[in-house]
């Protein structure tokens, strides 16, 4: 007798939107590498009118398939329109979902789900992971991935999802750790180039085992003062992912809240938001 649980699906929020055909490109390699369907899920909104909203919504569907057949990656596509309200529906969706994948910027106009500004409800809620796509974002590029790390509970997750993605793209990982300046220091180049070697000398103490477990894999680790965003600016044209936790210090409102989704549109970085889990 065949007990084999049904497979967790890579989700994609569909929502007529050019970042939501983005995000779906980008979850077919996320699909095949663990061997997993890839539903493309969108959400009419029960405010809408019903046949507007369900032709607008197949199209925004139809949408996807074709860009997602035009890569030529086999993958199981699975599609469901549904009506509710989109955060409320793809929050449950995500408790059975391998990972939650949305476009960075949403459609406002188009009946259905609009995303861009519900971000920041799916990231703090889903049961799963969360990618925020940016626009004519590709899975497999080559760029980098960059993990953020603190002191948060995140970090097991982080370092999971950030291996994870970098093994799957064959792309180096940067490990970043971030470090406060006293206020005396905050324009002292002296003080900061102190700061950043004392911070990545205790990531290399930290993380040593990585690199022993996973020595097939470049790792870099890295410090920023005050914010991973001063790294990701510096190092725009090399990352592709930043995987950071729910709980990271600071919160997630500098990397994809309003306004303007700040790292998303000055690095064009997508975003990986991790909800904690137990250590590795």
């Amino acid at each position: 007798m065949n007990t084999r649980l049904p497979s967790r699906p890579v989700v994609v929020g569909v929502d007529g939107s050019h970042a939501a055909v983005s995000a779906a490109v980008w979850a077919v390699d996320e699909a095949v590498r663990h061997d997993v369907p890839l539903r493309l899920l969108c959400v009419v909104d029960d405010t809408d009118s019903a046949a507007g909203a369900l032709a607008a919504a197949e199209i925004a569907i139809s949408e996807c398939v074709v860009a997602v057949e035009a890569g030529r990656t086999p993958v199981k596509i699975e599609v469901e329109i549904r009506q509710g309200d989109p955060t409320a529906v793809l929050i449950e969706a995500s408790t059975s979902a391998l990972m939650l994948c949305v476009g960075a910027t949403g459609q406002e106009h188009t009946p259905g789900v609009s995303l861009g500004a519900r971000i920041g409800e799916l990231t703090s809620a889903a049961h799963c992971p969360v990618a925020v796509i940016r626009p004519d974002s590709s899975a497999f590029d080559g760029a980098g991935v960059v993990a953020e790390i603190d002191d948060s509970c995140d970090m097991a997750a982080v370092l999971e999802h950030g291996v994870a993605e970098a093994r799957g793209r064959h792309a180096t990982l940067s490990i970043v750790a971030t470090w406060q300046p006293r206020f005396t220091d905050i324009h002292d180049t002296q003080a900061r180039a102190a700061g950043n070697r004392r911070t990545r000398a205790g990531l290399e103490r930290k993380l040593d085992w990585l690199r022993r477990k996973y020595p097939e894999l470049t790792i870099k680790m890295a410090a920023a003062q005050g914010s991973t965003t001063t790294y990701l600016r510096r190092h725009a044209a090399s990352v592709d992912l930043l995987v950071v936790g729910r709980t990271r210090r600071g919160g997630l409102c500098d990397l994809i809240g309003s306004p303007g989704h700040a790292t998303l549109t000055d690095t064009m970085c997508s975003v990986l938001v991790c909800p904690p889990r137990a250590a590795l």
